[in-house]
């Protein structure tokens, strides 16, 4: 499938759409430091912080379409380099984005976005670029996502301080039928992750998910957070539309 590209200007989607209640947190992880994973950025808006997203070029970020779509570019800065984020680290604005002409809000089919900043990030201990992934993934492989997000489902505020957790991919077919009870669609832009209670949740959205310093998936959606019966969902960036997407963006 062919897709044509837009860029995430278009405040009409909003309108049309609403916007998402299905973004992601880490919930059963635990803190840790930038340091260890220099590819984790933060988009903020009006100075708070809404999503997450990776390094993907001195001047590029890639994160979930659903994030962005009904917002403009010149509102945004993304905050690389900081654990908390309270810290200032390395703050960029962003020129422009772009989603797949083909994103969908439900079910967050396409949910890929990539956006480039005015200014080129600066490489070194606490900022890294992350390669994407070249090989296949297959189920029960373990996959490591980080995020600010909130700890829970039910958490009041989210994290101020980096989190991580290790999931476990789970087949096509049997996260399809697990959330065909929701009435929601797993289509072949997606892959599905947990292990347990531990998972990505709200305010992870965007988030890279990373297997061998590669990375693999972008946070999507989830019913609820940490739900054994329903795992975390993940764009899945091996999927040829959507890395024909990334690369046409970042040449561009």
């Amino acid at each position: 499938m062919k897709l044509n590209y837009k860029l995430t200007l278009l405040m009409l989607i909003s309108c049309l759409y609403g916007t998402t209640n299905a973004q992601k947190r880490i919930v059963g992880g635990t803190t840790t430091k930038i340091s260890k994973y220099p590819y984790m950025l933060g988009l903020l808006q009006d100075g708070k912080y809404f999503c997450a997203g990776s390094l993907i070029t001195r001047k590029n970020a890639l994160s979930a379409a659903h994030c962005v779509y009904d917002k403009q570019a010149s509102q945004l800065i993304v905050q690389g380099g900081v654990t908390d984020l309270g810290q200032k680290g390395q703050r960029r604005g962003v020129n422009r984005m772009w989603i797949p002409e083909g994103f969908d809000i439900t079910p967050n089919d396409f949910d890929v976005a990539v956006l480039e900043f005015r200014k080129p990030m600066v490489l070194g201990v606490n900022v890294a670029i992350i390669p994407l992934a070249k090989s296949r993934i297959r189920a029960g492989m373990r996959m490591r996502v980080c995020g600010w997000g909130k700890t829970s489902e039910n958490a009041q505020t989210a994290a101020t301080k980096l989190h991580t957790v290790v999931v476990q991919i789970i087949g096509g077919d049997k996260c399809a039928t697990q959330y065909k009870k929701s009435n929601t669609k797993i289509t072949s832009t997606m892959l599905c992750a947990g292990h347990g209670d531990k998972d990505a949740c709200t305010g992870d959205s965007g988030a890279p998910a990373v297997v061998n310093g590669k990375q693999y998936g972008i946070v999507s959606f989830g019913n609820g957070c940490g739900r054994k019966e329903y795992p975390g969902v993940y764009t899945k960036i091996m999927n040829v539309d959507v890395r024909n997407f990334i690369y046409d963006c970042i040449r561009g």
